[in-house]
């Protein structure tokens, strides 16, 4: 008789070692990149949205005589094809000049008309969100100087003075 030989199968204890070595590796080279990606999607997003503000904030202006949102008072006018809307502070007075009509004068109406609430609306979707805070809310100044977000809120500060704008995050 022969002897035979038996072989087993399976992986030796080196074998495995050395994929997972080899796993480890391949881990710590891509896991960071993916933080990265994550924190400039954030970043093209925030400068995204930053510009469509700031492009609807510059037209409303020029169809204004130079007058930034929420500097005027948003009161409502008489709408013969909407309902007349007002604000209560100048942070509401932004919101609702740039996603309502409006008139020379800045009053807004909810529907357009052509003789006198036909500029607008500039943001149909509503003011964009801030990425890094996720909120679109929009605290209004007008003194000329911004300055650090009081917390951590998110969301944009406007200066309707100097027409500058920037974002909490």
């Amino acid at each position: 008789m022969q002897g035979r030989i038996e072989t087993h199968q399976g992986f030796t204890l080196v074998e495995l070692l050395i994929v997972v070595i080899i796993l480890a590796t391949l881990a710590a080279i891509v896991v960071p990149q993916f933080g990265s990606t994550t924190a400039d999607a954030t970043e093209t997003a925030f400068q995204a949205n930053r510009a469509a503000l700031s492009r609807a904030i510059e037209t409303y202006r020029q169809q204004h005589n130079g007058v930034y949102p929420g500097a005027a008072p948003a009161l409502g006018g008489s709408c013969v094809n909407g309902n007349a809307l007002g604000a209560s502070s100048p942070n509401d007075g932004f919101k609702l000049q740039l996603e309502n009509y409006t008139d020379v004068a800045g009053r807004v109406c909810s529907g357009y008309d052509p003789d006198f609430f036909r500029f607008g609306p500039y943001l149909r979707g509503g003011v964009p969100e801030n990425p890094y805070g996720g909120s679109s809310d929009v605290t209004v100044l007008s003194d000329g100087e911004l300055g650090l977000f009081p917390d951590e809120s998110g969301g944009w500060m406007f200066d309707s003075i100097t027409g500058e704008l920037i974002g909490n995050g």
